[in-house]
């Protein structure tokens, strides 16, 4: 458990190093010339992603033959698909039906990949979001950057319009921790007897405390480097939903949400209910597969 036998300041500077570089999902490739266009105030990043991406779900109809996009993980893909739709910079917004078809963990996933280009330290967080529905928590993906002028963490929802972030009180560029809940918040809560689990995940069907608890592993892996598509399923993520989870289950999962609120991952690198390596399998809404992992 490498983390823990560092001194703070030392774990500080490896940590934000770490969220500095370019994971296999986040690096641009090729196309990492294109982010040059893009505007260097943050709000104005996100403003440029909304106009690149449709999420499947947002009440656009969704040409069947082009649903599979949803499952484009890597970003370089994603800007080559962009670009094939629609050649234009990426500061200029596309029409809908030229947009890549994705969901919020896309928007977040690019937004993390502009500001490792640009050497800022990001990382994609799982989570369940309490703005979207007056009385469920919708499973949502967003951002976490590195503040070095205020020394903190700050969340940042891409994917979220500011002026109707403002009509709700809060700031999309600075998520309160109470409005976006961190997938270990949420297990804790509901642990607790605050938060009933039923009121997360997709809807009132794909929810419960094992849902919650897939979450945790997602932002584990997450907080790993390895951003998973929404749908994919290994270890302690493939509980199906309202499935009952055991003592050394719960025991494991309250473990991994401290250690991720916390923003550490030591200690669980050989446990293989939480690492998404080998064959992992992925529900995907345009059709199941299973993905060997690199």
């Amino acid at each position: 458990m490498v983390e823990d036998t560092m001194s703070p300041l030392k774990y500080q500077r490896v940590n934000l190093a770490r969220y500095s570089r370019h994971s296999w999902v986040t690096d641009p490739g090729s196309y990492a010339s294109l982010f040059r266009d893009l505007p260097d105030d943050l709000g104005d990043i996100c403003r440029a992603l909304q106009g690149l991406l449709v999420h499947y779900r947002g009440g656009t109809e969704i040409p069947a033959d082009r649903l599979r996009e949803i499952d484009t993980r890597r970003v370089e893909p994603m800007l080559a698909r962009i670009v094939e739709l629609d050649s234009s910079p990426l500061t200029t917004a596309r029409r809908v039906e030229t947009r890549l078809i994705g969901c919020c963990r896309d928007y977040a996933v690019l937004l993390c990949s502009v500001l490792r280009r640009r050497g800022i330290p990001a990382r994609v967080r799982f989570g369940f979001a309490t703005y979207f529905e007056p009385n469920f928590l919708p499973d949502h993906v967003v951002t976490e950057y590195w503040n070095g002028d205020e020394n903190r963490w700050v969340l940042v929802d891409a994917e979220l319009d500011e002026d109707e972030a403002r009509r709700q009180g809060f700031d999309a560029l600075d998520l309160p921790r109470d409005r976006f809940l961190l997938a270990g918040d949420a297990w804790q809560r509901c642990r607790r007897g605050e938060l009933d689990p039923n009121r997360c995940g997709v809807n009132e069907e794909i929810c419960g405390l094992s849902f919650v608890g897939g979450y945790v592993s997602h932002d584990l892996a997450a907080l790993d480097r390895i951003e998973s598509l929404c749908w994919d399923g290994w270890g302690m993520t493939d509980v199906p939903p309202g499935g009952a989870l055991d003592e050394d289950e719960l025991a494991l999962l309250d473990a991994v949400a401290a250690a991720t609120l916390a923003g550490r991952t030591a200690g669980f690198e050989a446990d293989s209910r939480l690492q998404p390596t080998g064959e992992i399998r992925s529900y995907s809404a345009a059709g199941f597969y299973t993905l060997t992992m690199p």
